[in-house]
């Protein structure tokens, strides 16, 4: 990148942050304002003449729906429940319209995102920014506050778990891993999407809160923030085939064994024994720790993952915005040797 790009690139990102402490939100996280009662009216009406008899009325019902955009979503997701066929067809497109639509009004913002992200350095970047910004590339208006929330809940969960008066980060390394899994793995039922691995949501934060389900990387995360939250150091090892995370051993409070606690988020949290990890890891020398992920490796492996099955799922446009984003990580990262002065 020039000098010159460069400069006018910094100039659009303070721009996007000075929107942000004006508002106190980045503008693709914030709600739409909510539609009057007249307006939900003429919806209402626009829907139901997505049965009309006539083509051209329904054609037009489609366009005005799509031009009224985000407001108008809730209504039309509705709609999908319809007992019409035809709009139930109808109201699926229009959503595809609408979604195309608001990505292309907040790509720059969220480029901006990644860019401030990638600026940090690997041992600071922050994992949980990255898993919003990439929901934020299925839906732009995820907030980071609601998905804070639920991982504080599950922390919170473990806690009292573990007895409210006591700290995890002194705690028998076994106990806090067991209570992390049964939390979880057992009363959120949290498990990997065995029979949609390609859907492009797994690779969402937003919704593999929402439905439990998720690819291994999610999963292992999601285990990784709740980890943070209890202070105690839960990391990812990105294996060739199946991302696994583990209690780091070399960092157990002092008095207990410094021996690593793997375990596979992916396969309902299951304990993996030494045996185990050979396969997982084809080559390499298991007498010495496995090396966690860095947050950066973390982040565009997410994208790559959902960057692959955007395309598998025709929706090319966000595939190639995902990618263009694993490349911001790249290109703005401080401790690539092409970004440092001669």
């Amino acid at each position: 990148m020039s000098r010159r790009s460069k400069f006018f690139a910094e100039v659009l990102i303070a721009a996007w942050l000075a929107v942000v402490v004006v508002v106190g939100q980045p503008v693709f996280g914030e709600d739409p304002a909510p539609l009057t009662d007249a307006q939900r009216a003429d919806v209402a009406r626009l829907i139901e003449k997505l049965d009309a008899e006539s083509f051209a009325e329904r054609e037009a019902a489609s366009r005005e729906l799509v031009e009224m955009g985000e407001h108008v979503v809730p209504l039309v997701a509705a709609a999908l429940q319809a007992s019409s066929p035809e709009v139930r067809k109808r109201a699926a497109a229009i959503l595809r319209r609408i979604d195309q639509s608001l990505l292309r009004i907040h790509q720059p913002a969220i480029q901006a995102g990644f860019r401030e992200l990638a600026k940090q350095p690997d041992e600071k970047l922050d994992v949980e920014q990255g898993m919003w910004l990439i929901s934020c590339i299925l839906n732009p208006r995820v907030k980071r506050a609601d998905l804070d929330r639920q991982l504080d809940e599950i922390a919170s969960r473990v806690r009292a778990m573990l007895g409210k008066d006591r700290n995890p980060k002194k705690m028998d390394p076994r106990i806090v891993v067991d209570a992390l899994r049964k939390v979880v793995f057992d009363e959120y039922g949290f498990k990997g999407n065995v029979a949609d691995y390609d859907n492009p949501e797994n690779s969402s934060l937003e919704r593999v809160l929402a439905t439990r389900m998720g690819l291994p990387i999610l999963l292992s995360h999601v285990v990784i923030a709740v980890g943070r939250r209890l202070d105690v150091p839960i990391v990812g090892l990105p294996t060739p085939g199946r991302y696994i995370v583990k209690y780091d051993g070399a960092r157990a409070p002092a008095g207990f064994p410094q021996d690593d606690l793997h375990f596979h988020p992916f396969d309902g949290g299951r304990i993996l024994k030494h045996a185990d990890l050979a396969p997982l890891f084809p080559g390499l020398d298991l007498s010495r720790p496995i090396p966690p992920a860095t947050s950066r490796e973390a982040l565009k492996r997410m994208l790559a993952n959902l960057e692959t099955h955007l395309f598998n799922r025709n929706q090319n446009e966000k595939g190639f915005f995902a990618n263009e984003c694993s490349s911001i990580l790249d290109e703005d990262n401080p401790q690539n040797p092409a970004n440092r002065a001669p």
